[in-house]
């Protein structure tokens, strides 16, 4: 019986794990608010969600706007962009702000306040399921 529920746990992660590594990066859509961006490409993105920038070139502060725990896109981001888990996002961000390198990023449950946020927040910047609907003028385009 035990070896049997070890089995099926193990197929769960396996489509799991399978689904999340079909998923890339142009699944999702890049917003922004006021960062002077038209498009960026995945190492750049990457970067500015790692915390490498605290400034746009028209000097705002970086605001990164990820997705929380209970978020279904909070593993597969973490692993696209962080190579890690969520938790593992957090422990990166944690000793990133402990250590004076970057602001803290806003954790936020769904597409819907991720973009909510990022249009009142000059200098924010998420990522959102690409059928999600935002304003035209957040869309910050893949290269």
């Amino acid at each position: 019986m035990v070896s049997r529920s070890i089995f099926i746990c193990f197929v769960v992660f396996q489509c799991f794990f399978s689904f999340a590594q079909n998923k890339v990066l142009t699944d999702y859509k890049i917003i922004g608010n006021q960062t002077g961006l038209s498009q960026l490409n995945t190492t750049q993105l990457k970067e500015y969600f790692k915390g490498k920038y605290t400034l746009w070139n028209s000097g705002k502060s970086v605001k990164v706007v990820l997705h929380s725990s209970q978020s279904q896109h909070a593993p597969i981001l973490s692993k696209l962009i962080y190579n890690t888990t969520q938790q593992g996002v957090q422990k990166y961000w944690l000793s990133l702000v402990f250590q004076g390198r970057a602001n803290p990023p806003v954790f936020l449950d769904n597409d819907a306040d991720i973009v909510n946020y990022v249009n009142k927040t000059p200098g924010a910047i998420g990522l959102i399921d690409r059928n999600s609907s935002c304003p035209s003028n957040l869309i910050i385009q893949f290269k």
